[in-house]
C-alpha cells in the first residue's frame, strides 16, 4: 500500500515542483543556489551565511505575518550549519527551531482554520456528480468500438476495451499527431496533403465517427463524474486521470474536419467542428489540474485547423473567447494547493510511522529536502511540528505565488510569470483571440480597404496588426511575446492567400 500510496503522491510532488519557479522556492530547497555563495573557504562561508539566515529568523519569529518566513530561514541556517560542520551550532539551531514550534500551536490552528475555510468553498464549486446519460454513452461507444478509454484508469470502466480498435488507433497514432502538428503549425491557410494511411482509417470508421457526432449533437452536452473528497483527504492512493482519451477522440475529430473540408463537405465538416467543440467544452471547468492542461493541447488542435477554415459562422468569433481558461486554471491550481497540504497533514497524523512513511512518500525529494537537516535524529514530535508547518507554508507560499500570477501581463517579452501552468492559460488565451482575428479578417478578406489595428483584450498595451497587399492579408501581435517562438503553441501571425481557392 505505501509503495501505491508513493506513485501517486510522487507525480503530486512533480506537479507542484514544476510550478514554482526557482525564484519563489525556499532557499533550504535550492541548497546549490546557497552553495554557490559560498567564499573560497567553504566551510566558513556557509557558517557565516547560517549565521545571517538565524538572525534573520529570529526577528521574523515574533510577527505572526512572518513566522512562515522564519520557519524557512530557521532551516536553511541547519542546512548550512550541518553542511559546514558546525555541529555546536547545529544543535542550537535545531533545539531553538523545536522550541519555536512547540509554541507556535495556537498559531498554527489560526492558519488551519483559514486553509479549511479555503478548501470548504474549492470543495463547494465541484460538488460529487455522477456520468449524465450523454458521457455514459459517450464513454461505451469509444470504447467498445473504437478502443479508446477516455481517462486511462485502468479497472475504473465498465467498458471492454475493443482490443483490435484499440490496436487500429496505435497504429496511426504517431502518425495522426505527426501531421496534426504540422498543420496547426503553419502561418497560414494550407492544409497538406492527408496520408492515406490516416485517410483509411477516417474512411473504415465513418460511421462510428458519425454516431459520436450525432450523440454530441443531438443530447445534452456531457458531465462528467466529479469526487474531489480525496483532496481533503489527502489520498495518495487516488489514482489520477490521465484524460489520455480526451485528446484522441479530439486528434479524430480535427483530422475529420480536415478530411471533410479536402472532400469539399462543408455542411459535415462544420458539424464536426460544433461536435468537437461541444466535447473539449465540458471539459473547460475540470477540477483537475492535468485536466485543465490537457483540454488546452486537445483545443488548441481545433483551433489551428478552424484558422485555416473559410465560411465559419459568425457566431464562432464570439465562442472562442466566452470562457477564461486562466480562471479555470487557477482553480485546478488551488486544488493542487489544498491536495498537497493534505499530504503533508495525513504524514503529520501517523507519527508511528512518520519516519518511514516520509521517506517512502518523497523519495528523492526525502534525500534532498530533510536528509540533510538530520530528518532522521529528530523526535517525533518535532517532525509531526515540520510537517504541519510545511503544509502551512507550502499553502500559503502557493496562493501568494498564484495571486500574484493572475495579475500579470501573459505578453510581457520579460519577467514571465512563476507559474508556468497559468502562463500556459494565458498563452492560450492569447491563441484564441488570434484565432478570433483570423475568423473576423476572412469575413473582410474579400474588401479591399486596410483594417484597422485593434487592441488586444488579452495582453495589454499590445495591438492585432494588419497588413494588406493586393494578393494577401496577414495578423499578427505586437510587440511579439517572448514566447511566440514556442513551438508547442500556435503562431501568433497567419497570412491569408486571397487567391486560394
Amino acid at each position: 500500500m505505501i509503495k501505491q500510496r508513493s506513485k501517486h503522491f510522487k507525480l503530486g510532488l512533480g506537479i507542484f515542483f514544476l510550478t514554482l519557479s526557482s525564484y519563489y522556492l525556499p532557499t533550504y530547497l535550492q541548497p546549490q543556489i546557497v552553495l554557490a555563495q559560498a567564499t573560497v573557504n567553504q566551510n566558513s562561508g556557509q557558517n557565516l551565511e547560517a549565521d545571517r539566515l538565524f538572525q534573520e529568523a529570529e526577528q521574523l519569529v515574533s510577527n505572526e505575518t512572518t513566522f512562515v518566513q522564519a520557519f524557512s530561514k530557521y532551516q536553511q541556517a541547519l542546512r548550512l550549519y550541518r553542511q559546514g560542520g558546525n555541529t555546536t551550532k547545529a544543535t542550537a539551531t535545531l533545539q531553538r527551531l523545536e522550541t519555536v514550534l512547540a509554541n507556535a500551536s495556537a498559531l498554527a490552528a489560526k492558519f488551519e482554520q483559514e486553509i479549511d475555510k479555503d478548501e470548504a468553498a474549492f470543495l463547494r464549486q465541484f460538488p460529487k456528480t455522477e456520468n449524465n446519460q450523454t458521457a455514459n454513452q459517450l464513454e461505451e461507444f469509444a470504447a467498445t468500438q473504437l478502443g479508446i478509454r477516455f481517462f486511462g484508469r485502468p479497472g475504473e470502466s465498465p467498458w471492454a476495451i475493443s482490443e483490435s480498435q484499440q490496436k487500429a488507433f496505435e497504429d496511426i497514432s504517431e502518425e495522426l499527431t505527426n501531421y496534426l502538428n504540422t498543420q496547426v503549425q503553419l502561418p497560414n491557410n494550407s492544409l497538406f496533403e492527408m496520408p492515406p494511411k490516416l485517410r483509411d482509417y477516417l474512411d473504415q470508421n465513418a460511421d462510428k465517427l458519425r454516431t459520436i457526432r450525432t450523440l454530441l449533437l443531438n443530447n445534452e452536452s456531457p458531465r462528467w463524474a466529479t469526487d474531489m473528497s480525496w483532496i481533503s483527504e489527502g489520498d495518495p492512493s487516488y489514482p489520477l486521470p490521465s484524460y489520455i482519451g480526451l485528446t484522441n477522440i479530439q486528434k479524430l475529430f480535427v483530422l475529420d474536419i480536415i478530411h471533410k473540408q479536402q472532400q469539399g463537405k462543408i455542411e459535415e465538416m462544420q458539424e464536426v467542428l460544433e461536435a468537437s467543440w461541444k466535447f473539449t467544452q465540458s471539459f473547460k471547468n475540470d477540477p483537475f489540474l492535468i485536466g485543465q492542461l490537457v483540454n488546452i493541447i486537445a483545443i488548441r488542435y481545433q483551433i489551428g485547423v478552424m484558422r485555416k477554415l473559410d465560411g465559419l459562422p459568425t457566431a464562432w468569433q464570439q465562442r472562442l473567447l466566452e470562457h477564461d481558461y486562466r480562471q479555470s486554471m487557477l482553480k485546478s491550481l488551488a486544488g493542487e494547493s489544498i491536495e498537497f497540504r493534505a499530504r503533508y497533514r495525513q504524514l503529520m497524523n501517523k507519527p508511528e510511522n512518520i519516519l518511514e512513511d516520509s521517506k517512502e512518500y518523497f523519495g528523492e525529494y526525502y534525500v534532498d529536502l530533510y536528509l540533510p537537516l538530520g530528518w532522521s535524529e529528530w523526535s517525533t514530535s518535532m517532525q509531526q511540528n515540520v510537517f504541519r508547518w510545511e503544509a502551512i507554508a507550502t499553502y500559503q507560499n502557493q496562493t501568494q505565488i498564484y495571486k500574484a500570477a493572475a495579475q500579470e501581463n501573459v505578453c510581457l517579452t520579460e519577467n514571465p510569470s512563476p507559474s508556468s501552468f497559468l502562463a500556459r492559460a494565458g498563452r492560450f488565451m492569447v491563441e484564441l483571440e488570434m484565432t478570433q482575428k483570423i475568423l473576423q479578417m476572412k469575413e473582410m478578406a474579400v474588401s479591399p480597404q486596410n483594417i484597422p489595428n485593434t487592441p488586444s483584450t488579452i495582453c495589454p498595451n499590445a495591438n492585432w496588426v494588419y497588413q494588406s497587399t493586393e494578393d494577401t492579408r496577414s495578423i499578427t501581435l505586437e510587440p511579439l511575446s517572448w514566447w511566440a517562438a514556442d513551438v508547442r503553441g500556435l503562431p501568433l501571425i497567419h497570412t491569408i492567400d486571397l487567391n486560394r481557392n
